[in-house]
């Protein structure tokens, strides 16, 4: 369950507020979804209105059916909107071009993502979104925010967005961005402005030349959510091997950043992982001066000890990627929490052994996210108390060959001194009469009264003993307001006997 879903709950709930803004703009939404003329000229509205007038229209028609044209027809020609957001939907081909072609105004901002296109031929499809290309170059002057999941054809027009400040590409698109560096070769600067970069699809990633032209012709870049590591390697390598005294002024804005990268495995292609290296983060600590937020993909311990120069790092998000060796939690994790861990407002690990939740409690004492994916704990057969007080969001993945006694011990010992959590997420390994007696120690030591997200998934209890646990979680759980489930049956029963629970259906998520 990744962020997104709590803006898919928010969504839900713009058709439930009772406050008068929001009864008249779902009434107006209510009166354009059902085709009938408004009866106020909407070019009269602020941008913001038509902006929340636009998102009740989708809210209205996302989970029953098809967005039309139609729907929002109204909203796009009037003039007002600044941002434009199309998320999380279902429309078709012919729709999407019409919306895209029929869209007036000066957008600063555009989001099209996890749209659903319905399409008799593959053509009618690329034709609609070559119509959000053309939406992009007619407003290539004003467009400061695009996040793009359309399988976009040609990536030549973002070079002309010169006051672009965030964009984030969340489809297969590398090589697009490479032609568009060689294309521009002669040009200083592509994004003067940009200040974030993120690269959202998991079966591919940039090229090296591209992220070198990231960090070397952005100078306000302040997050770059792809694998910089061979990058900053390939650029300072040398300089850092001489002695390096500039390198702390290279990048004295980049605050997020991501070293290594875990490509997934296609039909053509197997998985594509590479751990920084050593030398990599060693560069990284030295001209990252205030990094903040890093996620870590690794296959040497030495890299886990550079961690500690990183003297601003807040939230760190760790991934051991070695399958020849193990990345063992006491070898040299435990030495870099004993140095950072009272600075560390965020931690997840992923794929340690011996992996101590109780040292990690004691070392990083001000945790506000804690992640446990895929690890193997050094715990012995009794619970013993973790003291997490202001953990507000814990997710909790067991390896796929895991003891499931072994599993509920890692869980039990982290919600018991966890009572502050507020979203919570995690796999159940556990069948049958196994998960009723996990359920009801969580229930006995844990009210987990603050909780109002969750996303639960059972990978091996039949469905009838699934429910079971689920509903007695959710009446133990008074303030649980959105909930998140793996299971579509289940998810339907949920539905119809907790009507003021919001749910959705979503695959588990295991990476960072």
């Amino acid at each position: 369950m990744k962020d997104k879903s709590l803006r898919f709950f928010h969504r839900a709930e713009l058709l439930e507020q009772n406050d008068l803004r929001s009864l008249c703009i779902r009434r107006l939404a209510t009166i354009l979804v059902q085709d009938q003329r408004a009866v106020l000229t909407l070019s009269c509205l602020p941008s913001v209105l038509a902006e929340d007038l636009l998102e009740a229209c989708v809210a209205l028609v996302a989970p029953k059916g098809i967005l039309r044209y139609g729907h929002i027809a109204d909203v796009l020609a009037s003039g007002r909107l600044v941002r434009l957001s199309l998320w999380d939907v279902e429309t078709s081909a012919k729709d999407l071009s019409a919306i895209a072609r029929k869209t007036c105004g000066n957008l600063q901002e555009l989001e099209v993502d996890g749209v659903a296109v319905r399409g008799r031929r593959p053509e009618s499809v690329l034709r609609a979104f070559h119509s959000f290309e053309r939406l992009i170059e007619a407003n290539v002057r004003t467009l400061k925010c695009v996040n793009i999941g359309l399988a976009l054809n040609d990536l030549l027009m973002l070079s002309g967005l010169r006051r672009l400040e965030n964009l984030t590409l969340n489809f297969d698109c590398a090589y697009h961005l490479n032609q568009l560096i060689i294309r521009n070769k002669n040009r200083e600067y592509i994004w003067p402005r940009l200040r974030s970069f993120r690269y959202g699809d998991f079966f591919s990633a940039p090229t090296k030349r591209f992220v070198c032209h990231l960090l070397q012709k952005c100078p306000l870049l302040s997050h770059v959510d792809t694998n910089i590591a061979d990058s900053l390697q390939h650029l300072h390598a040398n300089e850092f091997l001489a002695g390096g005294s500039q390198l702390s002024k290279r990048y004295p804005r980049i605050e997020k950043a991501v070293l290594g990268s875990f490509i997934y495995a296609t039909e053509d292609m197997g998985a594509r992982i590479r751990g920084a290296s050593v030398l990599s983060v060693q560069i990284a600590a030295s001209a990252l001066i205030h990094l903040r937020d890093l996620d870590l993909y690794l296959d040497s311990h030495d890299a886990i000890l550079v961690l500690g120069e990183f003297i601003q790092l807040e939230r760190l998000r760790l991934m051991w990627v070695n399958k020849e060796e193990e990345g063992t939690f006491t070898r040299s994790l435990e030495t870099l929490l004993t140095e950072v861990g009272c600075q560390l407002k965020e931690l997840c690990v992923h794929s340690f052994v011996n992996v101590d939740v109780h040292e990690i409690s004691s070392l990083c004492p001000y945790l506000d996210s804690l992640g446990i994916i895929e690890c193997r704990t050094q715990y012995g057969p009794q619970v013993r108390l973790c003291s997490f007080e202001q953990l507000q969001r814990f997710r909790f993945i067991p390896p796929r060959c895991y003891p499931a006694q072994q599993a509920s011990l890692d869980l039990l010992n982290i919600l018991y001194g966890s009572e502050g959590l507020e979203k919570f997420i995690v796999e159940f390994k556990e069948a049958e009469d196994e998960l009723t007696k996990l359920v009801d120690e969580i229930v006995k030591i844990n009210p987990l009264s603050k909780l109002f997200m969750a996303g639960l998934y059972f990978s091996q209890a039949s469905a009838d003993q699934a429910i079971d646990g689920l509903f007695k979680l959710i009446s133990s759980w008074k303030n649980l307001r959105y909930l998140t489930l793996g299971d579509p049956e289940i998810l339907q029963i949920v539905k119809e006997s907790c009507p003021n629970l919001k749910v959705r259906h979503e695959y588990l998520y295991v990476g960072l």
